[in-house]
């Protein structure tokens, strides 16, 4: 009983007077009740002094991991961001091997952050939360659902958190990008289509397969595209159909790419012929006819190598996802080149395929990412980390 009167005296006392906390945490004594003081300040709106009573404690003990993950989400919530990565560096030291635990409370305490600060940037927003969804926030998925309901318009930002709720399974998001399938003009019959497709709605895939025929050559390419991404076997014929004989160059490519991803080998002969005389940037898209294929030829991997030495360093990024599956090596020495580049797209590239491939990345590089300039690449750090601990 007096340790639970001491314990609600400290927590008391640190509500209305923070002061007295710092008093009140000796080295070496015990850190729990004053971390617990930390959290009642916290409860009471005085972060600022949280903050000031953890570094007490995390001086006294640096390894300390409730310390250390209480100290950088509430310096994460003060925009404090610098200290919050530096508290944890201090703290891997002193533990003497990374916490991926901390980096993912770091990682989405910066989402919460971005979430906030963020509201009228609805594609940055919609991301956040869908990671913050993908970890099982509930709120996050309620905020994505009244976003994607916010307007009937088709643009990139409106399509974002609806796309976010495919990826994460949710039957509104598929629903709204089958509503949204009969929108007007063929421009945005085209971003649809290629929506479904990044958002992997395969339920779709069977109301694609007519969109072959449309008059438009960008709403047949989106299609050739999605249905590509989609895997659609019953989509075969039709894709046969529009490689031999669509009168567009970039329909028959996108045809015979789908075929491959499909599972079809009849337009390999073309495709190989593009990744060894075709344009750099005509490689690249013949070399994604090979992203699902479990039997790559010699032709694949001569090509996707030569694009990894590429002076262009999207190619280079291309290849480097293309080959994770059989040479991680490689992959993961033009990523970690890439993530140091002083092109932010190219670092959120990288970071990009990190988190969709956590088996090429480690604490160390997901403490890298997380520490980046900038919220488009620090975004994948926080799905990466989720990525890494959740990996069985």
């Amino acid at each position: 009983m007096k340790k639970i009167a001491a314990t609600l005296v400290i927590a008391f006392a640190a509500v209305f007077a923070s002061d007295s906390l710092l008093a009140q945490t000796p080295a070496g004594g015990d850190v729990t009740q004053a971390i617990e003081a930390a959290k009642a300040l916290k409860a009471a709106g005085k972060p600022a002094e949280a903050a000031d009573a953890l570094a007490a404690v995390l001086k006294q003990q640096p390894a300390s991991s409730d310390a250390a993950t209480l100290q950088v989400e509430t310096l994460v919530e003060l925009n404090r961001y610098d200290e919050a990565l530096k508290t944890y560096d201090a703290y891997v030291v002193a533990l003497k091997k990374p916490d991926l635990a901390v980096l993912v409370r770091l990682g989405r305490a910066d989402l919460v952050r971005t979430v906030r600060a963020k509201a009228d940037q609805p594609i940055l927003r919609a991301q956040a939360l869908e990671r913050l969804a993908r970890q099982g926030d509930a709120d996050a998925l309620r905020a994505l659902r009244e976003q994607a309901g916010a307007t009937s318009a088709v643009s990139p930002e409106s399509l974002a958190p609806v796309v976010a709720l495919a990826r994460l399974q949710d039957p509104a998001g598929e629903k709204r990008l089958g509503e949204l399938l009969n929108s007007g003009t063929p421009i945005l019959r085209a971003q649809v289509i290629q929506a479904i497709g990044q958002g992997n709605v395969r339920s779709q895939g069977s109301r694609l397969i007519p969109l072959l025929g449309e008059a438009d050559a960008n709403v047949r390419n989106a299609t050739a595209v999605a249905l590509g991404l989609l895997q659609v076997k019953q989509a075969i014929p039709q894709l046969r159909n529009s490689f031999q004989n669509d009168e567009a160059g970039s329909v028959k490519m996108f045809a015979a790419v789908a075929l491959k991803q499909a599972g079809d080998s009849s337009a390999d002969s073309f495709l190989e012929g593009l990744l060894t005389k075709g344009h750099p940037e005509v490689q690249v898209i013949a070399a994604g006819a090979w992203q699902f294929s479990t039997s790559r030829s010699p032709t694949f991997d001569k090509a996707a190598r030569t694009l990894l030495a590429s002076p262009n360093d999207l190619h280079r990024l291309r290849a480097a996802e293309l080959l994770a599956c059989c040479d991680p090596v490689a992959a993961k020495g033009v990523l970690t080149s890439a993530l140091a580049s002083p092109n932010p797209l190219l670092r959120s590239g990288a970071a990009r395929v990190l988190e969709s491939r956590p088996e090429l990345a480690d604490a160390a590089m997901t403490r890298r990412v997380l520490g980046d300039a900038a919220i488009g690449v620090r975004l994948h750090g926080a799905g990466l980390a989720h990525a890494l601990a959740t990996r069985k």
